[in-house]
Order: C-alpha cells, then structure tokens, then sequence
C-alpha cells in the first residue's frame, strides 16, 4: 500500500466500524446474537464486544462519526489540507474534543499553519 493513500484505509476502516454500530442500534432490540450480527454485518462472536463500543459511545456519537467521516473522506479528496490534520479534525469531531492545541504543536514543529477551518462552522484552527 502506498503510503500517502493510507489516510483512504483509515476512512474506510473507521467507515465499516462506525456503519456496524449504526446497525447494531436497531438489531439490539433482537435477543438472537446471530440476527443481530447478520443485521451489523458481522460475525457472532464479535457482537458482544460491538454491543459494549455502543452502550460506551452512544447512538449520538456513532451518528455523529459516520458525518465527521463523511466531511473528512469529502476533505481529503477536494482540499489542498494535509491528510493528518484532516483526520486529527474528524477524530476531535466524534469525541467531542478541540483538535487545536495539537494540531498546531504540530504545525509549529514543521513550520507551517493548518490553515483547517470545520466545515459548517465559522471556528478555524488558528495557530
């Protein structure tokens, strides 16, 4: 795999992940660990551990995943911004947290603003 399209692995990853929780929201009113895997697009196994990344996040978190990574996926395919900063902004986004202080430690480590504004919000990462 190249190195500089990794960034699209992490998308699509993060994209699978969040889109079977998404799932599992409704499938968890089923009893059955097998209906509700097939509904997740899962195997069986695994839907203890998906049913605990849910109760922990929370369908509000999951939802709003799914929209941080669709702007960060829609980002990196029509922006000039670095992919690591996009993703830095996508993951600050799910968890609820300001990308800000890292984002520019680590601009001012390679000498260069992020120059990152969110999409729909007037906030931008000023360094």
């Amino acid at each position: 795999m190249e190195a500089e399209r990794q960034e699209m692995f992490i998308i699509t990853m993060l994209t699978r992940y969040f889109l079977s929780l998404y799932a599992l929201i409704d499938a968890r009113s089923s009893s059955d660990r097998n209906e509700m895997a097939k509904a997740a697009g899962m195997p069986p196994f695994a839907v203890p551990d998906a049913l605990e990344a849910l109760d922990r996040l929370g369908p509000a978190r999951v939802e709003r995943a799914l929209y941080a990574i669709q702007r960060a996926d829609a980002t990196i395919k029509s922006a000039s911004t670095e992919a690591v900063i996009v993703l830095h902004q996508m993951l600050a986004d799910i968890f609820d947290v300001e990308a800000q202080p890292y984002l520019c430690r680590n601009a001012k480590q390679r000498r260069e603003k992020p120059g990152l504004v969110r999409t729909g919000t007037t906030r931008g990462i000023q360094c």
